[in-house]
Parts: C-alpha cells; structure tokens; sequence
C-alpha cells in the first residue's frame, strides 16, 4: 500500500453546532406554544386529564418534565451521532480509498479501488441537512458512497479529481508501458 495522500473526517463540531439550533428552534417554538395555549385556552385544561387519573400535576412541573423529556431525547441524539461520526474515517491513498464507518457499537472498514469509481459529485442541500461529496461506484453491492458533514466540500471534490485523474494516468501509463515491452518481445 503506498502512501497516504488525503484524509478526511467529519466536522464533528459544524454537526453539534447545527443540531444546537435545530433544537433550540424546537424548544422556543415549544414555548410560543406554550404560551400561546395558556393566553386562549390555559394549561389548566391539560392538567385536568391529569387529575382524572389521580396524578396530581401542577402547570409548572408539566414544563419542567416536557423540556425534561426534549432535552434528555436532545442528549441521547448527539450521543448517538457523535458515536457514528467518531467512527467515519476517509483515507485516500495513491491507489485506493480505505473508509471506515461506524456499524452497530464498533465500525467496519471497507478498501474499495480507484478503478471502482467512476465519478466524484458535490450535492449542497438545505440548512438542516449537511452538504455531501458523493463518490460513484460500479463492481460493488452499492452504487455510492457518500461523504457527509465535511469541511469545504466543494475543495474536497476538486481534490479527488486529482488524485483520480494521477491515479488514472499512472494505470494508463503503466498499461501502454507493458503494451509496447508486450510488442517488442513478440517482435524478437
């Protein structure tokens, strides 16, 4: 294996810092919400249910367990994604891609050839999705891979382009080099 030419992993602070908003839109559009029920029709409405089952609740602890409840699930979330992202490595080399992924509680690492790819993409989306180099592939169970939460994705594809077209143009080299030495022997 020669050496290796660029490794990328995901900005794992750019992921935490998008979530952080995404939550916090939920818990302010929570709150207007709240604030909204209680101004037409009050909380007491709610709590009412409550008391039907015996369980005494006052309008104070229902907020307090129901942002409980979204940031203990908020907490779990980034727990989760910062496991699987801890575990996505990419590392090109001069001949090949080796990329690891998080799977279940620990990762798989998968090799796949420069000659299994036959183009890179760059595909920006929406705010809360994060933008993604897509690499394409044939000779392998899936169509694609893709490269999410990186840094400058646009550089990154620019990048890959040239290390696939060095790489290409060592194959190609290397094929004409043994075509001629190919000829030359069966000319002698």
């Amino acid at each position: 294996m020669e050496g290796l030419v660029l490794e990328l992993r995901p900005d794992i602070r750019k992921t935490f810092v998008s979530f952080g908003i995404i939550l916090g839109i939920i818990i302010i559009g929570l709150t207007g919400m709240l604030l909204f029920l209680n101004s037409i029709v009050g909380l007491q409405v709610f709590l009412d249910v409550f008391s039907e089952f015996g369980i005494p609740v006052s309008g104070l602890s229902l907020v307090f367990w129901m942002y409980g409840v979204i940031a203990g699930s908020g907490g779990l979330i980034v727990l989760f994604d910062y496991m699987m992202l801890k575990h996505e490595r990419y590392d090109f080399y001069t001949d090949r891609l080796i990329f690891t992924k998080a799977k279940g509680l620990g990762k798989e690492e998968e090799e796949l050839p420069y000659g299994n790819i036959t183009s890179v993409t760059f595909a920006k989306q929406a705010f809360p999705k994060p933008d993604k180099v897509i690499l394409h592939i044939t000779g392998k169970p899936y169509d694609k891979v893709e490269m999410k939460n990186l840094d400058g994705p646009g550089e990154i594809v620019g990048k890959l382009q040239s290390i696939l077209h060095e790489y290409r143009a060592r194959y190609y080299a290397k094929y004409g080099h043994e075509y001629r030495m190919q000829n030359i022997m069966e000319a002698l």
